[in-house]
């Protein structure tokens, strides 16, 4: 049954429907109790929440047969420090907001941080600037996305890496950012922030709790003094590799990175 036939109100109330079922419960719940709560049929029940775990609502958490957690509950534990929002633009800020922001770090994420990661080749993207193609939901579509080929000596094969960067400038970095880039990572293998941060001082608590957070859920964190200057980059959480299924990280590729992109991976994989 699941959710054929129904329409677009009828998604959004059950949608909502277990959004309140979650907030009921604290903001985290397993997944079979909020089936017997629901009432509903369990393909519809899974259906439903793998629609709000895409859109960036729901994290996926452990329990006996799984459980759920709305990702606004665990942003409430930083109210004020996103209230605060990073730092104030100044006057003459040669980066003033993110689209700023995307050209130079793709310039250094190609030319200097691609190669202290050793990739063999690798493919370079400002995936931000997608119009108004469907990339699937909320928080799906990263910034700045990174394909790279690596190849070992003393293994067989040819190993791809996919890795999501989520930008924000130095007025608007808050604790966010970091289930943003938790989103990106359903279909990618690495994820991070980075962070345009002139003066780390102006941020230092603040910075503090991304990476307490970030380290909570395996993203990396980067800060660039100058985003023109990897000398300033500053790798202070490293990121944890995951193995996306097959088929997601087909589909990731797929609906973010160009077609020209996508030739350039083919040639590689030949």
């Amino acid at each position: 049954m699941g959710l054929e036939g129904k329409t677009d109100a009828e998604l959004t109330g059950l949608r909502n429907g277990l959004v309140e079922a979650i907030k009921g419960k604290g903001g985290k719940a397993g997944n079979l109790s909020l089936i017997r709560e629901l009432n509903w049929p369990e393909d519809q029940y899974w259906d439903v929440r793998d629609l709000l775990v895409d859109a960036g609502t729901l994290l996926l958490g452990r329990g006996k047969g799984g459980s759920v957690r709305l990702i606004e509950a665990d942003n409430q534990l930083s109210d004020t420090a996103s209230g605060e929002a990073g730092v104030n633009n100044q006057d003459g800020n040669e980066y003033p907001d993110e689209a700023s922001l995307y050209e130079p770090m793709a310039k250094c994420l190609r030319e200097h941080w691609s190669k202290s990661n050793r990739y063999r080749d690798c493919i370079v993207e400002i995936t931000a600037r997608q119009g108004r193609r469907d990339t699937g939901g909320r928080w799906s579509r990263p910034d700045i996305t990174i394909v790279g080929l690596s190849v070992f000596t003393y293994l067989p094969g040819r190993y791809l890496d996919v890795s999501t960067f989520e930008v924000k400038p130095a007025n608007a970095i808050d604790i966010t950012c970091v289930y943003e880039s938790l989103a990106h990572r359903r279909g990618a293998t690495r994820a991070f922030v980075l962070l345009h941060v002139p003066n780390q001082d102006n941020i230092g608590e603040l910075l503090d709790e991304i990476c307490v957070e970030a380290k909570r859920y395996g993203v990396g964190v980067i800060t660039a003094q100058d985003p023109n200057d990897f000398a300033t980059w500053d790798d202070i959480v490293e990121a944890q590799r995951f193995e996306p299924s097959p088929e997601r990280l087909n589909d990731f590729i797929a609906s973010q990175v160009s077609e020209g992109a996508k030739q350039g991976i083919l040639q590689w994989l030949k």
